[in-house]
Protein backbone atom coordinates (compact mmCIF):
# COMPACT_ATOMS: atom_id res chain seq x y z
CA UNK A 1 0.00 0.00 0.00
CA UNK A 2 2.82 2.36 0.93
CA UNK A 3 4.28 1.42 -2.90
CA UNK A 4 1.18 2.14 -4.23
CA UNK A 5 1.41 6.33 -3.11
CA UNK A 6 3.45 8.12 -5.45
CA UNK A 7 4.90 10.24 -3.55
CA UNK A 8 6.63 7.78 -1.45
CA UNK A 9 7.66 6.40 -5.19
CA UNK A 10 9.65 9.72 -5.60
CA UNK A 11 11.31 9.51 -2.38
CA UNK A 12 12.49 6.65 -2.39
CA UNK A 13 14.19 7.35 -5.76
CA UNK A 14 15.26 10.49 -4.45
CA UNK A 15 16.59 8.47 -1.23
CA UNK A 16 18.94 6.49 -3.70
CA UNK A 17 20.00 9.65 -5.19
CA UNK A 18 20.79 11.48 -2.34
CA UNK A 19 23.08 8.08 -0.72
CA UNK A 20 24.61 7.84 -4.42
CA UNK A 21 25.62 11.52 -3.60
CA UNK A 22 26.82 11.26 -0.24
CA UNK A 23 28.82 8.03 0.09
CA UNK A 24 29.87 8.13 -3.60
CA UNK A 25 31.82 12.00 -2.08
CA UNK A 26 32.78 11.12 1.37
CA UNK A 27 34.25 8.12 0.61
CA UNK A 28 36.24 9.25 -2.32
CA UNK A 29 36.82 12.96 -0.55
CA UNK A 30 40.40 12.16 1.16
CA UNK A 31 41.75 10.54 -2.19
CA UNK A 32 40.35 13.85 -3.99
CA UNK A 33 42.19 15.60 -2.26
CA UNK A 34 45.57 14.16 -2.07
CA UNK A 35 45.24 13.76 -5.37
CA UNK A 36 44.94 17.45 -5.38
CA UNK A 37 47.87 18.58 -4.09
CA UNK A 38 47.45 18.06 0.26
CA UNK A 39 49.80 15.79 2.07
CA UNK A 40 47.58 12.96 3.83
CA UNK A 41 47.26 14.29 6.61
CA UNK A 42 46.09 17.53 5.23
CA UNK A 43 43.20 15.55 3.42
CA UNK A 44 42.30 13.36 6.36
CA UNK A 45 42.01 16.65 8.64
CA UNK A 46 40.14 18.77 6.29
CA UNK A 47 37.79 15.73 4.90
CA UNK A 48 37.28 15.52 9.28
CA UNK A 49 36.51 19.34 9.33
CA UNK A 50 34.44 19.61 6.52
CA UNK A 51 32.06 16.37 7.72
CA UNK A 52 31.87 17.97 11.05
CA UNK A 53 30.41 21.70 9.54
CA UNK A 54 27.69 19.10 7.11
CA UNK A 55 26.29 17.59 10.59
CA UNK A 56 26.21 21.18 11.90
CA UNK A 57 24.39 22.00 8.90
CA UNK A 58 21.93 19.13 9.62
CA UNK A 59 20.89 20.36 13.02
CA UNK A 60 20.30 24.01 11.22
CA UNK A 61 19.10 23.10 7.96
CA UNK A 62 16.27 20.54 9.73
CA UNK A 63 15.48 23.32 12.33
CA UNK A 64 14.71 25.90 9.61
CA UNK A 65 12.83 23.62 7.21
CA UNK A 66 9.16 24.21 8.08
CA UNK A 67 6.57 21.84 6.29
CA UNK A 68 5.52 24.28 3.49
CA UNK A 69 9.28 24.49 2.34
CA UNK A 70 10.69 21.26 2.61
CA UNK A 71 10.89 20.71 -1.21
CA UNK A 72 12.37 24.02 -1.72
CA UNK A 73 14.70 23.67 1.05
CA UNK A 74 15.66 20.29 -0.46
CA UNK A 75 16.00 22.03 -4.28
CA UNK A 76 18.40 24.83 -2.49
CA UNK A 77 20.74 22.22 -1.47
CA UNK A 78 20.92 20.18 -4.48
CA UNK A 79 21.90 23.34 -6.36
CA UNK A 80 24.64 23.88 -3.91
CA UNK A 81 26.15 20.74 -3.69
CA UNK A 82 25.94 20.52 -7.62
CA UNK A 83 27.61 23.56 -7.92
CA UNK A 84 30.12 22.78 -5.28
CA UNK A 85 30.78 19.23 -6.29
CA UNK A 86 31.11 20.66 -10.67
CA UNK A 87 34.20 23.16 -8.91
CA UNK A 88 36.05 20.34 -6.74
CA UNK A 89 35.86 18.08 -10.03
CA UNK A 90 37.84 20.94 -11.83
CA UNK A 91 40.06 22.98 -9.45
CA UNK A 92 43.42 21.75 -7.01
CA UNK A 93 45.55 22.88 -4.12
CA UNK A 94 43.75 24.70 -0.85
CA UNK A 95 41.54 26.79 -3.26
CA UNK A 96 39.40 23.04 -3.14
CA UNK A 97 38.32 23.69 0.78
CA UNK A 98 35.76 26.46 0.25
CA UNK A 99 33.56 24.22 -1.75
CA UNK A 100 34.54 20.73 0.45
CA UNK A 101 32.77 22.79 3.20
CA UNK A 102 30.27 23.71 1.37
CA UNK A 103 29.51 20.70 -0.17
CA UNK A 104 29.08 18.39 2.66
CA UNK A 105 27.08 21.87 4.25
CA UNK A 106 24.72 21.33 1.29
CA UNK A 107 24.55 17.53 0.97
CA UNK A 108 24.66 15.83 4.70
CA UNK A 109 21.02 18.12 5.87
CA UNK A 110 19.24 15.59 2.66
CA UNK A 111 18.46 12.53 4.50
CA UNK A 112 16.74 14.61 7.30
CA UNK A 113 14.98 16.82 5.03
CA UNK A 114 13.62 14.02 2.78
CA UNK A 115 13.03 11.93 6.21
CA UNK A 116 10.72 14.45 7.33
CA UNK A 117 8.88 14.57 3.91
CA UNK A 118 7.95 10.96 3.99
CA UNK A 119 6.94 11.04 7.41
CA UNK A 120 4.07 13.93 6.59
CA UNK A 121 3.17 12.51 2.95
CA UNK A 122 -0.47 11.91 2.94
CA UNK A 123 -1.13 8.05 3.66
CA UNK A 124 1.65 7.14 5.72
CA UNK A 125 0.05 8.20 9.21
CA UNK A 126 1.39 7.04 12.28
CA UNK A 127 0.47 3.45 11.97
CA UNK A 128 3.11 3.01 8.68
CA UNK A 129 5.53 5.66 9.56
CA UNK A 130 7.92 2.77 10.92
CA UNK A 131 7.15 0.66 7.57
CA UNK A 132 7.62 4.10 5.68
CA UNK A 133 11.00 4.94 7.12
CA UNK A 134 12.22 0.95 6.15
CA UNK A 135 11.23 1.35 2.88
CA UNK A 136 13.44 4.78 2.80
CA UNK A 137 16.91 3.60 4.12
CA UNK A 138 16.86 -0.06 2.82
CA UNK A 139 16.28 2.23 -1.11
CA UNK A 140 18.93 4.70 0.25
CA UNK A 141 21.03 1.59 0.63
CA UNK A 142 21.76 0.85 -3.00
CA UNK A 143 22.73 4.37 -3.60
CA UNK A 144 24.97 4.09 -0.43
CA UNK A 145 26.69 0.92 -2.30
CA UNK A 146 26.63 2.20 -5.62
CA UNK A 147 28.07 5.88 -5.53
CA UNK A 148 31.35 4.92 -3.92
CA UNK A 149 31.49 1.90 -6.66
CA UNK A 150 30.77 4.05 -9.69
CA UNK A 151 33.08 7.13 -8.60
CA UNK A 152 35.72 4.01 -8.02
CA UNK A 153 34.97 2.22 -11.46
CA UNK A 154 35.44 5.92 -13.60
CA UNK A 155 38.56 6.34 -11.09
CA UNK A 156 40.20 3.35 -12.78
CA UNK A 157 39.00 3.63 -15.94
CA UNK A 158 39.96 6.97 -16.90
CA UNK A 159 43.14 7.33 -13.84
CA UNK A 160 41.07 10.42 -12.14
CA UNK A 161 38.89 11.46 -9.46
CA UNK A 162 37.26 14.30 -12.37
CA UNK A 163 34.51 11.95 -14.42
CA UNK A 164 33.44 10.53 -10.40
CA UNK A 165 33.09 13.89 -9.57
CA UNK A 166 30.92 15.22 -12.57
CA UNK A 167 28.70 11.97 -12.28
CA UNK A 168 28.07 12.79 -8.47
CA UNK A 169 26.97 16.34 -9.46
CA UNK A 170 25.05 14.79 -12.45
CA UNK A 171 22.73 13.06 -10.25
CA UNK A 172 22.01 15.56 -7.94
CA UNK A 173 21.44 17.60 -10.83
CA UNK A 174 18.75 15.19 -11.80
CA UNK A 175 17.39 14.98 -8.61
CA UNK A 176 16.86 19.12 -8.75
CA UNK A 177 14.40 18.36 -11.88
CA UNK A 178 12.52 15.34 -9.39
CA UNK A 179 12.06 17.51 -6.63
CA UNK A 180 8.81 19.79 -7.87
CA UNK A 181 7.16 16.50 -8.30
CA UNK A 182 6.50 16.09 -4.52
CA UNK A 183 3.38 16.79 -2.96
CA UNK A 184 4.43 18.21 0.47
CA UNK A 185 1.91 18.78 3.17
CA UNK A 186 1.42 22.25 4.27
CA UNK A 187 -0.43 21.20 7.91
CA UNK A 188 0.94 22.17 10.57
CA UNK A 189 0.75 20.24 13.95
CA UNK A 190 -1.94 20.61 16.68
CA UNK A 191 -1.33 22.56 19.50
CA UNK A 192 -1.69 20.19 22.45
CA UNK A 193 -2.76 22.81 24.37
CA UNK A 194 -5.83 22.75 22.84
CA UNK A 195 -6.90 18.95 23.92
CA UNK A 196 -7.10 20.87 27.68
CA UNK A 197 -10.87 21.26 25.77
CA UNK A 198 -12.14 18.21 25.23
CA UNK A 199 -14.76 16.19 27.41
CA UNK A 200 -13.17 13.02 26.55
CA UNK A 201 -9.56 12.38 27.51
CA UNK A 202 -7.21 12.65 24.90
CA UNK A 203 -6.42 8.76 24.25
CA UNK A 204 -9.72 8.50 23.49
CA UNK A 205 -9.40 10.73 20.20
CA UNK A 206 -5.77 8.86 19.23
CA UNK A 207 -7.56 6.12 19.16
CA UNK A 208 -10.16 7.10 16.84
CA UNK A 209 -7.44 7.20 13.70
CA UNK A 210 -6.64 3.70 14.75
CA UNK A 211 -10.51 2.51 15.17
CA UNK A 212 -10.92 4.54 11.61
CA UNK A 213 -8.63 2.24 10.11
CA UNK A 214 -9.78 -1.29 11.24
CA UNK A 215 -13.28 -1.16 11.81
CA UNK A 216 -16.52 -1.86 9.86
CA UNK A 217 -19.13 -0.07 7.91
CA UNK A 218 -21.48 0.89 10.86
CA UNK A 219 -18.84 2.40 13.21
CA UNK A 220 -17.12 3.88 10.09
CA UNK A 221 -20.84 5.56 8.84
CA UNK A 222 -20.12 6.94 12.78
CA UNK A 223 -16.58 8.15 12.95
CA UNK A 224 -17.63 10.01 9.25
CA UNK A 225 -20.63 11.64 10.68
CA UNK A 226 -18.44 13.02 13.60
CA UNK A 227 -15.85 14.05 11.10
CA UNK A 228 -18.76 15.97 9.23
CA UNK A 229 -20.33 17.68 12.04
CA UNK A 230 -17.11 19.53 12.93
CA UNK A 231 -16.35 20.43 9.54
CA UNK A 232 -19.99 21.53 9.29
CA UNK A 233 -19.37 23.52 12.40
CA UNK A 234 -15.47 24.75 11.59
CA UNK A 235 -13.89 23.45 14.78
CA UNK A 236 -16.16 25.88 16.93
CA UNK A 237 -17.79 24.92 20.13
CA UNK A 238 -21.21 24.33 20.04
CA UNK A 239 -23.35 22.56 22.69
CA UNK A 240 -25.61 19.55 21.01
CA UNK A 241 -28.64 19.48 22.94
CA UNK A 242 -30.27 16.34 22.55
CA UNK A 243 -33.07 17.50 19.58
CA UNK A 244 -29.98 18.00 16.96
CA UNK A 245 -30.21 21.88 17.60
CA UNK A 246 -26.97 23.73 18.60
CA UNK A 247 -27.20 26.26 21.28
Amino acid sequence: QLLAIRNIQLLLVLAVGVFFLNHGFTSWAPTLLKERGMTLAAAGFWTAGATAIGALGTVTISGIAPPGRRVLTMVGLLVLATVATVVLAFISGYAIIAPLIVSNWARMPMIAVLSLLVMETRGVGTLRVGAAMGLFFVAAEIGGFSGPFVVGLLRDSTGELMWGGLALAIAAGAMVVVMPFIRESKETMADPAKFKSLSVPRKDWEELGVIATRTNRTRSKMIARLIRFYRENKGEKKNVKPNGKTG
